[in-house]
């Protein structure tokens, strides 16, 4: 790369054109010359300084990334409709975040610039004022990770905030923040003002501002500290509550001989729903505010309660653990005692801090409860004043802190409000035509279920564990591949096949979880896909089963020969192990069924629709426990999650449910477990 020195250039020809002057002092000449190598220097940095534009560039992108993540997560926390609109799902506190954060703060970190003039000082400043608006939107993140998380992210995040800190106050010290310009500092001493006199107003606003920035990262770090020590201890207390709610709904749920109705089905979620919302850790960092109404100054214990399991040794700290060589009784007393005295310190700062965080709070609390005034002041004058009590029976499964009636009739209100409107959202993405099939079936006793195989091929030691999904994509695969079928028949049990699987999937991972059953379940996923996507069935293209029917035949005997044709390539399949061969015994055993029952030769897509439509309607009957189930988990951090999918779950196939609860003829097995198992309802069916 070939330097660019024209500054250096230009200067010493000047100087050779002057020394060209006979009337040019030699004393003139060199103390001109002594100059450049200042300007070789000016000329140097500038060409080091080039790269600054690319810099400046990833500068740029990195803060538009943070920028647009912050925009989604506030446009998501609005549109969620929830009690506690927070930014969490973007742009949350994590490795990545901080990447692209030390990335968007490179002016304020840099010590090597000296970034002079108005726009320079104004964009560390900016990218200060940027870190400030960042930490303040990662507050909320912190409820959502475990404690391996919200250690190892804290403390990265405090890493980072305090070399800024150092950094800025190092430049604060040097005068790089808030030196005066260049165009200024060249007038003032033209003008012969004394080097004290250049300070100006503009320096002293720009060293101000910083100031009040380092301060502001510094009291954000505490409080982002202060947040994380009570939600250790917070989830911890809210997590036992659940996890005896959560204990006695599962035995409700087994114990019970019956079929979850929508309605009691609705109940079961609204009860988790209340739990994950008001137990939710991002819940009770919206309203932390509300605790100020018990008194200021006073500190709940959950604040402090880890310093103090730590201070008296319940939890041992990784100093304490660590075995010194020259350990004695002596030393380990003073390291003791040296703790204690380091968290007595972390303990009061601890205090200070929710106090005066407590104290922020009051001018947005006295306003809002100014507004809740003014609304129950308005519903009182212009409303009834009946107040409807169907929800008070979920105050029981509020989780908190404190008393569960701390939470107000107003909350609990908007709580269940929101459940009800993602239910109702969630109804608009029902699968209409898996409904229109199961609605319009004019069988209603399941003896698709009974007929698909009439060989009890489960005695016989056979590697296949029967699952509703193997069977449905086996017949459907025999039904699109028969001759002269209408295409908007064919088109319809398509979509409801790929409609109803979706549930009947989730009825399985669900409900029948052993590994016998997980193999059958890949099988019939990876079959569905070739089949669906690739018009294949192991391998072979469906269109090659057709040429080998002969024309000639009827439509009866061109469907039997399809069926022969996947029998023989079956048959050459069969013996093994893995998911072909789990297809392949399937296929075998459908097939040999088929041209058994010479009744449904006459019109075999439709008996094959009508079986089709009797295994997903029976599968289905096991929704609500399926649903009912995917509420409960052991992991806090996801019980929000869960329960939400639940509800969406409840609004898709809540016609459904009704539908064969109202018009077909569940069998009254013995237990709720006997109704996931196909096996068990082929030989309920079969029994005289």
């Amino acid at each position: 790369m070939v330097m660019n020195f024209t500054k250096t250039a230009k200067y010493l020809d000047l100087i050779g054109q002057l020394s060209n002057y006979t009337n040019t002092s030699t004393d003139i000449v060199t103390g001109l010359e002594s100059y450049s190598i200042d300007i070789y220097k000016s000329d140097l940095e500038n060409e080091y300084a080039e790269p600054m534009v690319v810099i400046g560039g990833y500068i740029v992108f990195a803060s538009l990334c943070c920028i647009i993540a912050m925009g989604f997560d506030l446009v998501h926390g609005l549109r969620s409709k929830k009690p506690w609109p927070l930014p969490i799902k973007y742009f949350p506190l994590n490795a990545v975040t901080l990447t692209g954060i030390a990335v968007a703060m490179k002016l304020p970190m840099d010590l090597s610039g000296s970034m002079p003039g108005n726009v320079d000082q104004l964009a560390k400043l900016a990218s200060m004022a940027f870190m400030c608006t960042m930490m303040g939107n990662f507050l909320p993140s912190l409820a959502t990770m475990n404690n391996t998380e919200l250690l190892t992210n804290v403390i990265g995040l405090g890493v980072l905030v305090i070399t800024l800190v150092v950094n800025i106050c190092i430049q604060i010290d040097t005068g790089v923040v808030g030196r005066i310009p260049d165009e200024q500092a060249i007038a003032a001493i033209r003008s012969d003002y004394s080097p004290g006199d250049l300070q100006t107003f503009e320096q002293l606003t720009y060293t101000i501002m910083a100031t009040i920035y380092v301060t502001m990262l510094l009291m954000l770090l505490i409080i982002h500290v202060s947040s994380s020590l009570a939600i250790l201890n917070s989830k911890e207390i809210i997590e036992l509550k659940y996890q005896v709610h959560e204990k006695a709904l599962k035995e409700e749920l087994q114990s019970t001989t019956k079929l979850l109705t929508v309605e009691k089905l609705q109940q079961h979620v609204s009860k988790f729903w209340i739990m994950a919302g008001s137990g939710s850790p991002l819940f009770i960092a919206a309203c932390s505010a509300t605790t100020i109404a018990s008194g200021v100054l006073k500190v709940d214990k959950y604040w402090t309660q880890k310093l103090q399991d730590w201070k008296y040794g319940s939890i041992s700290l990784p100093l304490i653990s660590i075995s010194l060589p020259f350990g004695n009784y002596k030393s380990k007393v003073r390291i003791r005692t040296l703790k204690n005295r380091v968290l007595n310190f972390c303990i009061i700062l601890q205090c200070v801090v929710v106090v005066v965080c407590k104290i922020i709070a009051l001018i947005p609390f006295f306003l809002t409860t100014c507004l809740h005034c003014l609304n129950w002041l308005f519903r009182t004058v212009f409303s009834s004043g009946r107040v409807s009590n169907d929800y008070m029976e979920q105050f029981h499964y509020v989780l908190q802190h404190e008393n569960a009636n701390k939470l107000s009739k107003g909350t609990m209100k908007r709580l269940l409000k929101s459940l009800n409107q993602l239910i109702q959202k969630s109804k608009k993405k029902e699968p209409k035509s898996l409904m229109n099939l199961i609605k319009e079936n004019p069988n209603k006793n399941f003896q698709g279920v009974k007929g698909f195989d009439k060989d009890d091929h489960q005695v016989q030691c056979s590697p296949l564990k029967d699952c509703w999904s193997v069977i449905v994509v086996t017949l459907t695969t025999i039904a699109v591949t028969l001759p002269n079928i209408d295409k908007v028949k064919l088109s319809s049990l398509l979509k409801s096949v790929r409609e109803g699987l979706q549930y009947v999937t989730l009825v399985e991972e669900t409900l029948n979880v052993t590994d016998d059953y997980k193999k059958s379940q890949k099988a019939a996923k990876i079959l569905w896909e070739e089949v669906d996507f690739n018009h294949k069935w192991l391998g072979i293209k469906l269109k090659d089963m057709a040429p080998q029917v002969n024309k000639t035949t009827s439509q009866v005997d061109a469907a039997l020969q399809v069926v022969k044709s996947f029998l023989m390539e079956a048959n050459n399949i069969k013996k093994g192990v893995g998911s072909p061969n789990i297809c392949a015994l399937s296929m075998s055993h459908v097939t040999e069924t088929i041209i058994s029952d010479k009744e449904s030769h006459k019109k075999l897509f439709d008996e094959l629709s009508s079986r089709i439509t009797d295994i997903m309607a029976a599968c289905l009957t096991n929704l609500p426990l399926a649903i009912a189930m995917k509420c409960h988990t052991t992991e806090i951090e996801k019980m929000e999650e869960s329960v939400e999918v639940a509800a969406k779950l409840l609004g898709e196939t809540k016609e459904i449910i009704s539908i064969l609860q109202k018009d077909y003829h569940i069998p009254d097995m013995n237990t709720l477990n006997d109704l996931p198992v196909i096996d068990r309802w082929r030989a309920y069916l079969r029994e005289p």
